[in-house]
């Protein structure tokens, strides 16, 4: 036992005006990837009913930038793809080297915190035991309840791809959060500078009114306003997950520190002290996530282990 920290962490349920326990309620997995697939198609459709039709291959700006949009797109829809069918890394027949003593004292540990209904943050313990899986986990590994196993180097269940994100398909889904907010920028642009083009060369397009003006200007602006918005979204996100990974810190990771802290006021230098670091640079950070060579950061092929990995 780590003497003066304290690790159960009070997770009481929320409970109706009648007294009743609220059971949480979340909407299938299936209706978010319905939606982002929706979403993501959706700004790619408006974008060539509004441009491509008129200036691909007339406008050499919008025709390169239609290109460059294409395999954005590709390239997107395709590590989105694999973070959805990329196994995250389930814990098997993970045994840790220990002493019965600390085997013990890590079961034991965790049945009285679910005793005392409080989660048990043992991230400062090399043993550490999964009561929902009856088995021990490695180190960085977490539960996820949706789907029923712990994965090693949790980060978070996406419901956007009805998988967690883990140690295997955690560089595929920062690639299709790159490669997103890049076609999404790309788009909002081209949609721009189409509804521009369309404004000023009026005249010269059409002549006098045409209802074919409502091909170009409506789904181009619809276009550039979802794709500014989803773009801002996934920038924020862009930036959080590149942050993580340069710290080699995973969501999980940080809610459970943020947890210690919570509880042991007035402990800071104490908590950090126990607690493993990962932190190895951030080159070394970005090579243990994204892949040892610049070009796999960029390549969407399976994650390459090194000597880094832990």
């Amino acid at each position: 036992m780590i003497e003066n920290i304290d690790y159960y962490y009070p997770n009481p349920k929320p409970k109706c005006p009648e007294g009743y326990d609220i059971e949480e309620v979340e909407a299938p997995d299936a209706v978010y990837i319905v939606v982002s697939k929706v979403l993501m198609y959706g700004v790619f459709v408006l974008t060539t009913i509004g441009t491509v039709q008129t200036y691909f291959g007339n406008n050499l700006i919008i025709t390169i930038g239609d290109m460059i949009g294409l395999l954005l797109f590709i390239l997107l829809t395709y590590c989105h793809y694999k973070v959805i069918h990329t196994s995250p890394g389930i814990v098997q027949n993970y045994i840790p080297v220990a002493s019965q003593q600390e085997l013990n004292e890590a079961i034991e540990r965790v049945k009285k915190g679910n005793r005392s209904g409080c989660k048990t943050c043992d991230i400062c313990y090399r043993v550490r035991w999964c009561s929902k899986c009856e088995k021990f986990r490695p180190p960085r590994s977490y539960h996820c309840k949706k789907c029923g196993y712990c994965i090693e180097k949790r980060d978070h269940h996406c419901p956007w791809v009805s998988n967690c994100i883990g140690k295997n398909n955690m560089k595929f889904f920062v690639q299709f959060i790159f490669y997103a907010s890049s076609a999404l920028l790309l788009s909002s642009i081209i949609n721009g500078f189409s509804i521009f083009h369309a404004v000023i060369h009026y005249d010269l397009l059409h002549g006098s009114f045409n209802w074919s003006i409502i091909t170009l200007i409506v789904p181009s602006a619809v276009g550039m306003a979802i794709g500014l918005a989803l773009f801002a979204g996934m920038l924020v996100l862009l930036i959080n997950y590149l942050i993580s990974i340069m710290h080699n810190e995973t969501s999980m990771e940080s809610i459970e520190i943020a947890r210690l802290l919570k509880i042991n006021k007035g402990k800071r230098d104490l908590v950090f002290e126990n607690i493993p670091s990962y932190d190895r640079g951030v080159f070394n950070n970005i090579k243990e996530t994204m892949g040892p060579t610049i070009l796999d950061w960029f390549i969407p092929s399976q994650r390459r282990s090194n000597e880094l990995e832990l």
